[in-house]
């Protein structure tokens, strides 16, 4: 995030700012400059880290660690690791998949993932189309692609073409999955 910290045409960090085209010209952003307003030395550093500072639990951080939920879940099925998967959901978590019925509690939740990783590999391919954070919930709407490859011989590979919607709630500073419904992103009839 770039911000101007006084007059856009006399200010020389933003100048350095807009000079900077990689993260190598770090120490030409970061170095001390004159202040043109003061006639004093200032940290473009030090005002770029205070710019982007924001209070624990401010809309942007949280937002940032909801969508750290929403793409480390994504990672850890890929990866088959249900430890870290459950560890995102809420002990009172329900899963709403499409055409049948709900999964609730993380019991449940754990025997659904024990199946879905003794038969399939995922290979998600996930997108975060939209976060919204409002006090102590937050929604994720997003895409998931990619393939289930199938660890059965016999069984085809599944493609994946989902859109999803998942509830979370802050419970204690951290942010845990409530609520995880999907369904095929294509209307019936078009598969």
């Amino acid at each position: 995030m770039v911000r101007a910290y006084g007059n856009p045409s006399s200010d020389e960090c933003l100048s350095r700012y807009h000079a900077a085209r990689s993260a190598g010209d770090s120490a030409l952003v970061d170095s001390f400059v004159p202040d043109n307003r003061t006639g004093n030395t200032k940290s473009c550093g030090f005002m770029r880290a205070f710019a982007n500072w924001q209070p624990p639990g401010s809309p942007g951080q949280d937002s940032a660690a909801v969508h750290a939920v929403a793409t480390g879940i994504i990672a850890a099925d890929n990866a088959g690791d249900i430890v870290t998967v459950l560890g995102y959901y809420a002990d009172s978590a329900m899963l709403l998949p499409p055409n049948e019925p709900a999964v609730a509690g993380i019991t449940e939740i754990r025997h659904r993932y024990q199946g879905l990783f003794g038969a399939w590999q995922p290979a998600i391919e996930g997108r975060i189309d939209e976060v919204v954070v409002s006090g102590e919930m937050a929604w994720v709407r997003g895409h998931n692609g990619g393939t289930l490859r199938s660890l059965t011989p016999g069984t085809a590979d599944r493609a994946l073409d989902d859109t999803y919607l998942m509830t979370l709630r802050r419970r204690g500073g951290t942010w845990q999955i409530a609520r995880l419904m999907w369904h095929g992103a294509q209307p019936r009839d078009a598969r």
